[in-house]
C-alpha cells in the first residue's frame, strides 16, 4: 500500500468517526432547543442557534474534506512526504481496509451504545412521567439511534467502503 493510500483510509476513518461522535453534539443543541422552546426569548436563542449553525458548518466541512476531499488534505500538510519507503508492507485491498475500518467503528459505537441505551430505559422506567414529558426521552432515543447506526455501519462495512472509494475515485483529478 503506498503512503498515499494509508492517508486517504486514515483521514476517512478519521472523518468517519468524528461524525458519528458528533451526533451527540447535534441531539444536545435539538434537546436544548426544545426544552426552552416556549420559555426562550428572541436574545437568548441567537447564541444557541449561532452555536448550532457554527457547529453544522464544521460538520459539513468535516464531512466534505475527511471524506470526499481526501486529497487536498494530503497536499495541503504534505503527509506523503519525508518518508524513507514508498510503500507500506500490508496484503490487503483499499476496500478490504476501509470495510474493516468501517466496521470496527461501526461495532465500537454499537458497544458504546447499549449499556447507556439500557440505563436510559431503566430510569425511564423507574419514573412516572408520560414518554414525551420525560426528561430522558432524548437520551433513549439518542442512544438507540447510535445503536442502530452502529449497527447498520457494522453490518455494512463493505457497501459503504464501496460508496467512499468509488465517491473518491469519481472526484479525484486525473
Amino acid at each position: 500500500m503506498a503512503i498515499r493510500n494509508f492517508w486517504r483510509l486514515f483521514l476517512k476513518m478519521l472523518g468517519i468517526w468524528i461524525v458519528i461522535s458528533s451526533i451527540s453534539i447535534a441531539l444536545n443543541y435539538i434537546s436544548t432547543i426544545a426544552s426552552y422552546y416556549n420559555s426562550i426569548t428572541n436574545g437568548e436563542i441567537l447564541p444557541v442557534l449561532f452555536l448550532l449553525i457554527f457547529s453544522a458548518g464544521i460538520l459539513f466541512l468535516i464531512i466534505r474534506y475527511f471524506l470526499f476531499r481526501t486529497e487536498w488534505i494530503i497536499d495541503r500538510f504534505k503527509l506523503d512526504k519525508g518518508f524513507n519507503d514508498e510503500k507500506i508492507d500490508i496484503a490487503i485491498s483499499n476496500q478490504t481496509f476501509m470495510a474493516i475500518v468501517i466496521s470496527v467503528i461501526g461495532g465500537i459505537s454499537f458497544i458504546e451504545a447499549i449499556p447507556s441505551l439500557c440505563k436510559a430505559l431503566f430510569n425511564f422506567y423507574q419514573q412516572d412521567y408520560v414518554f414525551r414529558q420525560s426528561p430522558g426521552t432524548a437520551s433513549i432515543i439518542f442512544y438507540l439511534v447510535q445503536a442502530v447506526i452502529g449497527l447498520i455501519l457494522f453490518s455494512n462495512g463493505v457497501f459503504f467502503s464501496k460508496l467512499l472509494i468509488r465517491k473518491t475515485e469519481e472526484e479525484t483529478p486525473e
